[in-house]
């Protein structure tokens, strides 16, 4: 098996993992503002930040433009989940806003917004992204991905 296709093998497993612990943090948001802590919603909205940029930042600078350039026909696919990345922005900010101002209840209603995008788009990278390059890596002789639920 090339070093190229055991590294995306690997890269497509940790993504997985990376959606499985931002889907925790997005939770553990959510509970801190129905329990109306919006100090503690805030520290952990940080940590959801720092995740998911540095999950999309992946994504976006080194997984989709190599899978861009192997499967041209994948472009509009990648299109959509690049919007779906910045469809997530809105919610995030109205997020950190409402619990600056100390408006757990707004926040929550976003926090909820966010949550059910997260999942929207995990599930069309998972399934449509990530399958097809699993797809090619496994007639390349990659092992399946671990990682799956």
């Amino acid at each position: 098996m090339s070093v190229f296709v055991s590294a995306a093998a690997h890269l497509i497993e940790r993504l997985i993992t990376d959606h499985r612990r931002i889907e925790e943090a997005a939770a553990l948001v959510r509970a801190h503002c129905a329990r109306g802590d919006c100090v503690m919603a805030l520290v952990a909205l940080g940590g959801l930040h720092l995740a998911m940029d540095r999950h999309d930042g992946i994504e976006e600078n080194a997984l989709f433009p190599l899978v861009g350039r192997k499967l041209p026909d994948l472009e509009e696919r990648l299109t959509h989940v690049r919007r779906q990345h910045q469809a997530m922005l809105g919610p995030r900010d109205a997020i950190e806003r409402a619990l600056v101002a100390e408006d757990a209840v707004a926040a929550l209603v976003r926090a909820e917004e966010l949550g059910a995008l997260l999942v929207g788009n995990h599930t069309t990278e998972e399934l449509v992204i990530y399958g097809i390059v699993e797809d090619l890596l496994a007639h390349l002789g990659a092992p399946a991905v671990a990682s799956r639920p």
